[in-house]
């Protein structure tokens, strides 16, 4: 009698062991299986993320996201826009909006002002960088109005720019 309940006794806890394990990769796994290029913006706190994500089909289950969260504390979600995929998992997206390589950078623009360049190639240069042309750039850097406001927000500028 003892062996039969012990052998019932675990038969049950190994169909609880794979229905927990299975529904775990369920809720782990991709929302689709087609690709679906999706611009994701990363804002609030970890609760809001979570919910966003599930809100934007990009995540199966909050509660198992916010559980792996929890027991991967070395991830450290970063605001920003990031491009997702539907068809990433639930491990690869809280990856890629952990990683600052990854954060979409389109507002961005370098301009390297080089040491003895003259007022007219400066101008080019923020004409070429930009979408404006040399004469806008001319009437606002010579509008007295606007070169005072900078003044007074940027210590460092002196009135004799």
């Amino acid at each position: 009698m003892k062996k039969k309940v012990i052998i019932i006794l675990v038969v049950i806890l190994l169909l609880v062991t794979a229905i927990f394990v299975g529904y775990t990769m369920y809720c782990f796994s991709p929302v689709s299986t087609t690709s679906e290029k999706v611009e994701f913006v990363v804002e609030g706190n970890t609760n809001k993320i979570i919910n966003d994500l599930y809100e934007a089909k990009l995540i199966r289950s909050k509660l198992a996201t916010k559980i792996y969260l929890k027991l991967h504390s070395n991830i450290k979600i970063l605001a920003g826009k990031f491009k997702l995929d539907r068809n990433m998992s639930t491990k690869d997206i809280l990856n890629t909006i952990s990683d600052t390589d990854n954060i979409i950078r389109e507002d961005i623009v370098k301009v390297l002002f080089k040491e003895g360049l003259r007022v007219p190639d400066y101008v080019k240069i923020i004409s070429e960088k930009f979408e404006y042309s040399e004469d806008e750039i001319y009437k606002v850097i010579n509008n007295k109005e606007y070169l005072n406001k900078l003044i007074d927000k940027y210590p460092f500028l002196y009135d004799d720019i």
